[in-house]
């Protein structure tokens, strides 16, 4: 398969349509990736979304920011819970493919924020980061 680009935006805000999540969504239009198959980076989407909704009740804020050496994906959730249920093992690869490193901020009771970076040029040297 040859890469072609993906239009973030488009893609988060029909993911988020389809599963008919509420969240506040802040998308930058200008945000694109190259890709050779998109189907694991929606399974990834589909994953994380999954993984904030077991967490909380309420809406999540979305945000999609272009930067210069690339995108970056950022979910905030409000949670009341105390530890984070593990993450799938399969992120890692899913994320490396994207050239995308993933960062976690957890604040037990309070927030838990994932970021994602989408990097231009590179892979990442390291693509899970738990903070």
């Amino acid at each position: 398969m040859s890469e072609h680009q993906v239009d973030l935006e488009t893609l988060i805000r029909d993911i988020f349509k389809q599963k008919k999540v509420k969240a506040t969504l802040q998308l930058n239009s200008e945000c694109h990736i190259l890709a050779d198959d998109i189907k694991p980076l929606v399974k990834l989407i589909n994953y994380l979304i999954n993984y904030l909704r077991q967490l909380t009740k309420n809406p999540a804020d979305v945000s999609l920011k272009q930067q210069s050496n690339g995108c970056l994906l950022c979910l905030v959730i409000s949670t009341d819970e105390k530890t984070l249920p593990p993450m799938s093992d399969q992120l890692e690869e899913v994320l490396r493919s994207y050239k995308a490193a993933m960062r976690i901020v957890f604040e037990e009771e309070k927030y838990l924020q994932i970021l994602i970076h989408f990097c231009m040029d590179r892979v990442p040297d390291s693509v899970v980061i738990e903070v």
